[in-house]
């Protein structure tokens, strides 16, 4: 028996004894050429087996881009995907070739150890690799080994953090009892920066982020939180519980010497501005039939709405009595709603609730012609 198929092969013929089919696995390109089943009795049968190896599907360079922190995946795999490679290698250029994959190789480059898998677990012909936690030190070429001298190169960029706007000095303005937020981050949101420290510059330097930083300043403890849960790259800084000893200048570091500076203005909270409605009851008083709600909306701050209120009203109770003074009872004209207060031009001053005029009427003032009343219609 040639020793190449030794545990290899299997005749298919438990169910039945006239099953005479061989099982040939684990193939390789030697693999390819003619089979014959004879049955004992000069009787046979011939088959031709042609064997498919991994031609790469892309030989050429290819160009890949990655961000710091992140994940990258190196395409590699054959042509046909169910064909296997004879064998699978990933090599790095550095000066010379350095092996990266297989893992257990002896001159594996450990810079790569625990960082690097193929992708081959649902189809044998994928040798694609994934790289992990990347750094700007993986930028170079890449080279995927099908066996056979087959082989594709993959050209790999890896993007750091570069922050935006660093050159110039941003201004930002905060109130006090409030919070703000001190924007930085990498001009690639998808970049993650090798560190991210915040520092307050005053009379002096105090560290107020990483908070576990032995050098931390206590004034900022639950005060501060980086917004980088939604992108990597965002390093912008929630400044909370403000007060007006955090004016000052924050720079924002993300490492290898890249820093922004922010200046902070603050300034004393303005008291909020508030709608507040006066509603006064006017009793009944002679020869008004019933009572009359009025109503006005005074823009007022807490401090002053309680002054302005007690004007209204008092303003408000002038206005009814100098009505009253000056009225004059005449016949109610055509057209008049009864028991109401007119110019002589006959426009509506006041008017109490009626069944021809449901709701109180608006109060107008007027300094001529007189005042005249129509009463109401017996």
């Amino acid at each position: 028996m040639d020793p190449r198929y030794k545990d290899r092969v299997q005749v298919l013929n438990s169910a039945s004894l006239g099953n005479m089919s061989l099982l040939l696995f684990n193939l390789t390109k030697s693999d390819e050429g003619a089979y014959r089943c004879e049955d004992g009795d000069q009787k046979h049968k011939d088959i031709r087996l042609s064997v498919k190896g991994c031609s790469l599907s892309n030989s050429g360079p290819m160009e890949v881009t990655g961000y710091t922190g992140g994940s990258v995946t190196l395409p590699c795999s054959c042509s046909d995907t169910q064909a296997a490679p004879q064998k699978i290698q990933w090599f790095v250029f550095n000066n010379d070739w350095k092996s990266i994959f297989p893992p257990k190789s002896p001159n594996m480059n450990p810079h790569y150890r625990d960082r690097v898998q193929v992708l081959n677990s649902a189809s044998p012909g994928n040798m694609s690799l994934l790289l992990s936690n990347l750094t700007e030190s993986d930028t170079g070429t890449y080279r995927c080994e099908a066996g056979d001298h087959k082989f594709t190169d993959i050209r790999l960029s890896v993007k750091g953090c570069s922050l935006s706007d660093s050159g110039r000095v941003e201004e930002v303005t905060g109130y006090t009892g409030g919070l703000v937020i001190l924007p930085c981050s990498c001009s690639e949101t998808q970049a993650k920066p090798d560190n991210i420290k915040w520092t307050f510059f005053n009379n002096d330097q105090a560290v107020i982020f990483p908070p576990k930083s032995p050098n931390t300043n206590p004034r900022y403890k639950d005060r501060v939180q980086v917004l980088n849960s939604a992108s990597p790259g965002n390093m912008s800084l929630l400044l909370s519980h403000l007060t007006k000893s955090d004016e000052g200048i924050y720079r924002c570091e993300a490492g290898d010497r890249k820093y922004k500076d922010i200046q902070l203005y603050m300034k004393d909270k303005k008291l909020p501005t508030t709608v507040m409605m006066v509603t006064t009851k006017h009793s009944s008083v002679q020869p008004f039939p019933g009572s009359v709600t009025t109503s006005k909306y005074y823009p007022t701050t807490s401090t002053q709405g309680n002054k302005a209120a007690l004007s209204y009203v008092a303003a408000a109770a002038v206005a009814v009595v100098a009505v009253l003074v000056a009225g004059v009872v005449v016949g109610s004209p055509q057209g008049l709603e009864p028991g109401g207060y007119y110019h002589s031009t006959e426009t509506l001053l006041f008017a109490p609730e009626t069944a021809f005029s449901p709701g109180p009427r608006p109060f107008k003032c007027a300094r001529s012609p007189p005042l005249v009343r129509f009463p109401g219609i017996a």
